[in-house]
């Protein structure tokens, strides 16, 4: 079994049950194989950690780098060798081994005639095996088990940033949060910009409008979206009902039209709609996330060090999509196009409009036209400022209230 947990550095965990050692050789040689092949898959600066009953015991009659000192049996069962074998091979650690602690402390199992063994493992790789400062048996957990609660203490510590630019200072790891306000995405795009001026690299932001957004929504991909997310039956049921009876009708001349069934979008006015709205736009943005798009906001420096991405900025049915170039920026606004579709929501090409730095042959066109998208204030000179030695054209974003300043 797999268990995750995305961060710098990732950390990866494995859960395994090895076969008994009454078990035939075919058996374990085909576990210990299969698990050799976990191990290798995972990245090798991950923190991999693997967490077993190894059904192995490993006695003070072997020698390896792989183990300690502090063991529990004086002689080694087969299980055990193939154990020392997997940690030669995968560059693995045995960590209980490695700190010096009493023999009740040791043993991790104990038979219902009172004999007690330490069967279960916990492997760690060589590259982070100082991060493992203790590792013992425990008895004051109650597991209801022949087997003992095992715990390790693992600490980290990272390098700090000796320099943060601009964009790393932003802290942009979630790019869909609903706890920043709308001035707050305004600030990010603006400090985008002005180290977009000061280091120009390439930069598309595409601002997306849809037709009448609140007003086109699918509610069966509401209420599907709403149990994707984990709001139980009974509230997504409640919500239904209130959609499900909702009528409408039309004045005209005075005189009320005959009441007819509204079908599509949120009930506007109430209070539950923009809660409803939101979760759709994020449902279609992390959907547009899983493709690898965005503008690079921190390269990849080594391995540890990731590529870091700011994909887009949201709020409501304000979007912004943020890329290195105009084919990437098309793309990704084809991708936004596609799911955006499937719920309800069509982008309306004639109020969606782009910024850039980037002097190309190629535009951003419409969806399923050859029509170019306008470029919202692209540079439009505000004035110019003659020097000794160069020209001074200041250019004003009225899209985002930015006056940027370069020289030509």
């Amino acid at each position: 079994m797999f268990g995750y947990e995305y961060g710098n550095p990732a950390l990866t965990i494995l859960s395994a049950y090895a076969p008994t050692y009454m078990a035939n050789g075919d058996e374990k040689s085909a576990f210990y194989d299969a698990l050799s092949d976990c191990i290798k898959s995972i990245p090798k600066h991950n923190v991999k950690l693997v967490l077993a009953d190894m059904n192995a015991r490993i006695g003070r009659d072997m020698s390896s780098r792989t183990i300690g000192s502090s063991l529990y049996h004086d002689k080694t069962n087969d299980n055990g060798e193939r154990l020392i074998e997997l940690c030669e091979t995968c560059d693995m650690r045995e960590i209980q081994s490695k700190f010096r602690h009493r023999q009740g402390r040791l043993w991790t199992w104990r038979h219902t005639s009172g004999q007690t063994a330490q069967l279960d493992h916990i492997l760690v790789n060589s590259k982070w095996r100082n991060s493992i400062r203790n590792c013992r048996a425990y008895n004051t957990m109650n597991v209801d088990s022949d087997h003992r609660v095992v715990c390790y203490k693992f600490k980290l510590r990272l390098r700090a940033t000796k320099k943060c630019s601009v964009t790393q200072s932003l802290q942009l790891c979630n790019y869909t949060t609903f706890a920043l306000k709308f001035m707050s995405r305004v600030h990010i795009l603006r400090r985008i910009l002005e180290g977009c001026h000061k280091k120009n690299p390439p930069f598309v932001a595409t601002f997306v409008d849809f037709k009448k957004a609140f007003d086109s929504i699918h509610r069966v991909m509401i209420f599907n979206i709403l149990r994707n997310y984990g709001i139980p039956q009974k509230i997504v049921d409640a919500i239904r009902l209130l959609h499900d009876t909702s009528i409408g009708s039309v004045l005209v001349d005075g005189r009320l039209t005959k009441e007819f069934r509204i079908s599509l979008g949120v009930l506007q006015g109430d209070v539950l709609a923009p809660f409803l709205f939101i979760i759709v736009i994020d449902y279609i943005m992390r959907r547009c996330e899983m493709d690898n798009y965005g503008f690079i906001c921190e390269k990849r420096t080594f391995a540890r060090h990731l590529e870091k991405r700011l994909s887009d900025l949201d709020y409501a049915d304000d979007i912004c999509l943020l890329e290195n170039s105009i084919q990437e920026a098309q793309q990704q606004l084809d991708v936004l196009n596609s799911n955006a579709i499937r719920i309800g929501l069509e982008i309306n090409i004639t109020k969606t409009e782009y910024i850039t730095n980037v002097n190309a042959a190629d535009t951003l066109k419409g969806i399923g036209s050859a029509t170019d998208m306008a470029i919202r204030e692209k540079i439009p000179v505000l004035k110019v400022k003659a020097g000794n030695n160069d020209v001074t054209v200041t250019f004003l974003l009225q899209t985002v209230g930015i006056v940027a300043t370069c020289n030509i």
